[in-house]
């Protein structure tokens, strides 16, 4: 049987191939000690489910928890998650419904079969079986399939969730496709679904190709306007809203394109076209063109916003770009774009993802802005749609999707964007501290291999890997060279260092044996560039700089998500909220009112020491830091409760130039990272 769909060029390595090391098992016993790890004993949503028997929502959170949970348990090796994953798995399955369906039933009939929960929840069995290799899975994801094949010649997908999401269940049907290989009648019946999905799915395609969506203003009640080819007028009132004007829909909501990038170049392994696997750039591109921000997402507040750094950012597109980035990569290959999703992917992932969280990961945002200088529930908003308290930090601010979405980031990002196999051997794509166990097959065999590697990257510049086999085997190593890099180099041992192309993988096939060493350099040069307004910002590798003035940290009491919970469980005395449950609100208690001075003279400062063990996305302990000249200017203040646009033309308050301390954006509660920027000479002759 010839091969039903275009093989993955990248084979990302399965649940259990990767264990996390350092900073990145920190991280990620944060997470599993925060929220991620507690929300099914008190949130009624995960707690109470519908999924599980319960009487609370039964529609995408406990997947969507799951998601997330499920790797966290197991790169963990966490007894206690690993124990609650079993019982919540086991509970769904034994309850699969006798025609396929997943979940509670009731809730699929009100809404005629709704697909879009059970899209997240085989996600989320795909990888609990990639540990535990139940044959049990496969059977009840095939009984699901036959089921939804059948509803979809009934139930369209319509105008819904399932519709703009559609390429979540063709990504895990390609992966069962993938894995049946020969079994010819259920993979033509697995075929035809996804055809169905496609067909019946929203144009992503179309819509990033011919994109409506490219401009942002408010205007009075109807908060966002958009157009496709007229400009608006100063005063919108001028103008008669005809057919070129649309307000918000599912068409611009930010988490369906933050997911929608990868939706054709999935469909690409069934189409076997290439201008399909090519469109995620396409995507990219007119997002950025139009709503990017410098974390490399887009804005979009519950919709698109434009380029203003104080527009915000949900976390459920974080967490879903990320993913759309890590399912696509795999269809690339290893080549030069693949480097240039990696680099995009490591942006967000190092910046926007630990950004939206306090510290601990016991309080989120729903909404984050490149500009935050306080995160309070707002009177006037500046953002599209999102509520009063969408920029607080809390259990559920806005909605809970968020609440129950955020999980996947980090476990996702440490399992599937470190390394991966190719027929050639392995690539070292993302670098974070981690040890990889795996098989890579050389001829008829299959030769275990393991590679630790040391590093505190992404905020230092250098990378270490030792090997361990058991007898020498010829095999290649492929090591991802960042576009943002120059003058990388490999060494092997005690070889004189390589030079490496920038912006590639840098290849090296040879026989490796037990023990040989690696040491990976990327340089990294403070680097500027101009954005919204013509402000600056400042990075070096991944890692965007921002500056935190000092604030404080208030806890919000009455109509808080977390107090309104606590009350309403009061009368359970078995049951504990934990104490860390709270929202907080965030001021600035120094002013944030800074411009650059240029010529730009910055000091880097690195903090290496202990940075395993200590919380490295904290604004109380930066593991680096750049110190800066900057000056104070009158000319910036707020609006809607949020920093008005960079000011082009800022106008020092007294001339007197300071130099203030910038620490990584993924460290700050607050913020400014866009800066306005003035010139010294300026300074000096108008004091």
């Amino acid at each position: 049987m010839n091969k039903p769909i275009k093989s993955l060029l990248l084979s990302p390595l399965k649940l259990g191939e990767v264990k996390p090391l350092g900073w990145l098992k920190n991280q990620l016993k944060t997470q599993a000690d925060g929220l991620s790890g507690h929300l099914d004993e008190f949130w009624p949503d995960i707690m109470n489910s519908g999924w599980i028997g319960g009487s609370a929502e039964a529609w995408e959170r406990f997947p969507y928890w799951l998601d997330g949970v499920v790797p966290l348990a197991y790169l963990l090796e966490s007894n206690t998650l690993i124990q609650k994953v079993e019982n919540y798995m086991g509970y769904i399955l034994e309850h699969q419904q006798e025609d396929g369906w997943f979940g509670p039933i009731k809730w699929a009939l009100e809404l005629q079969f709704d697909p879009w929960p059970n899209m997240v929840f085989c996600k989320a069995l795909i990888q609990y079986f990639e540990i535990t290799k139940k044959e049990r899975i496969i059977q009840a994801l095939l009984k699901y399939y036959h089921k939804l094949n059948e509803i979809l010649d009934e139930y369209t997908l319509g105008e819904s969730w399932a519709k703009m999401r559609w390429m979540d269940a063709v990504w895990g049907i390609h992966w069962l496709i993938d894995y049946l290989d020969t079994d010819t009648d259920n993979v033509e019946l697995l075929l035809s679904l996804a055809e169905k999905l496609w067909k019946q799915g929203f144009d992503w395609k179309g819509h990033f190709d011919d994109f409506f969506y490219i401009h942002f203003k408010k205007h009075k009640r109807l908060q966002v306007i958009y157009s496709k080819d007229i400009d608006f007028p100063e005063e919108l009132d001028q103008i008669e809203l005809g057919d070129n004007f649309r307000q918000w829909d599912l068409r611009c909501h930010v988490v369906n394109n933050a997911m929608g990038i990868k939706a054709s170049t999935i469909w690409s392994r069934q189409s076997g076209l290439d201008s399909d696997i090519q469109s995620i750039f396409e995507a990219i591109s007119t997002l950025d063109k139009y709503h990017g921000q410098v974390t490399g997402m887009f804005s979009g507040d519950e919709h698109f916003a434009g380029k203003n750094p104080s527009q915000g950012t949900e976390l459920c597109s974080v967490v879903e770009y990320l993913f759309s980035l890590e399912t696509a990569i795999p269809i690339i290959g290893c080549n030069s774009q693949c480097v240039r999703l990696i680099d995009r992917m490591e942006k967000i992932c190092f910046n926007a993802l630990p950004a939206t969280f306090l510290p601990d990961m016991w309080s989120h945002q729903y909404d984050q802005q490149v500009n935050q200088v306080q995160a309070i529930k707002v009177r006037k908003q500046i953002y599209t749609s999102n509520g009063r308290d969408a920029n607080i930090y809390g259990l559920e601010p806005n909605f809970g999707c968020c609440t129950a979405n955020m999980h996947q980031g980090w476990p996702k990002f440490a399992n599937y964007a470190l390394w991966a196999k190719d027929e050639d051997g392995l690539l070292c794509m993302a670098y974070s501290p981690c040890k990889i166990s795996t098989k890579i097959s050389i001829g008829e065999n299959d030769v275990p291999i393991e590679i630790e590697e040391i590093t505190n990257y992404p905020f230092t510049n250098e990378i270490e890997l030792s090997l361990h086999l058991k007898n020498p085997v010829f095999f290649s190593l492929k090591f991802r060279i960042p576009e943002w890099c120059t003058g990388a180099t490999i060494q092997i041992n005690q070889d004189p260092p390589i030079l490496c192309e920038t912006g590639n993988f840098h290849v090296i096939s040879r026989q490796w044996k037990d023990n040989d060493k690696i040491i990976l350099i990327l340089p990294m040069e403070l680097k500027q560039e101009r954005r919204f307004n013509n402000s600056m910002i400042l990075m070096r590798g991944p890692i965007i700089f921002s500056f935190n003035p000092k604030e404080e940290r208030k806890e919000i009491g009455r109509r808080s998500k977390a107090e309104m919970l606590r009350r309403m469980l009061k009368e359970k005395e078995s049951l504990e909220i934990p104490l860390q449950v709270k929202d907080w609100q965030i001021t600035p208690t120094s002013t944030w009112k800074y411009a650059l001075v240029e010529p730009i003279d910055a000091r880097y400062i690195e903090i290496p020491e202990n940075m395993e063990k200590m919380q490295s996305f904290d604004n109380r302990t930066p593991p680096v830091k750049l110190k800066v000249n900057a000056v104070e200017i009158e000319n910036w203040d707020l609006e809607y409760e949020a920093a008005l646009p960079p000011p082009k033309d800022p106008i020092a308050k007294t001339g007197t130039i300071k130099e203030i301390e910038l620490i990584p954006y993924g460290c700050t509660n607050i913020r400014i990272t866009e800066f306005p920027t003035v010139n010294k000479k300026e300074i000096v002759n108008n004091k």
